[in-house]
């Protein structure tokens, strides 16, 4: 089925409500044993962007868990991001980008992800969700996460049914 808007969508206009309950907000993430040491570690190794390095931790170690209360959402959560170049083979990079500012971007995306993770793991002890949990829910948190607007400021959150619309925030 299709759902369409009858005309032009206001700005401003409320498009979902998504009760707080069912997101996954950086108080979430502050509250959870590993999403507060992630956050703590990437914030020590001035590792760019934080929170979202502590909501990529507590999304991989929350979705790892069947009996979550998220359970549900995280099952709806891709696995696999084979449309972001970070996580293409070096031969597809070269053949597909090679020669191109975007070749660096994916190369330094992919740098960047293993840092963040090494980083907090480093700082953090053993145990750990494994480098390719991590790398997935980092790619879930730059494709679907959002910034909602908090009492401090904006927040980091993951919102279930919006974060399949088309959206972008500011990075």
């Amino acid at each position: 089925g299709v759902v369409a808007a009858a005309g032009g969508i206001e700005a401003g206009a409320a498009v979902l409500e998504i009760p707080l309950r069912c997101c996954v907000l950086a108080a979430d993430v502050n509250a959870s044993p590993v999403g507060s040491v992630a956050r703590s570690a990437a914030a020590a190794a001035n590792l760019d962007r934080p929170a979202d390095v502590a909501l990529a931790f507590y999304v991989a170690d929350d979705a790892a868990d069947p009996d979550n209360a998220r359970a549900a959402y995280f099952e709806t959560l891709p696995r696999e991001f084979d449309e972001l170049p970070r996580r293409w083979p070096a031969a597809e990079l070269d053949a597909l980008l090679g020669g191109s500012p975007a070749r660096r971007a994916a190369d330094d995306a992919r740098a960047a992800t293993r840092l963040a993770f090494d980083a907090v793991v480093a700082r953090a002890g053993p145990r750990w969700p494994s480098f390719e949990a991590y790398s997935a829910a980092a790619a879930v948190v730059a494709t679907r996460s959002f910034e909602l607007d908090g009492p401090d400021g904006p927040v980091e959150a993951l919102v279930p049914l919006a974060d399949c619309l088309n959206h972008s925030r500011s990075r």
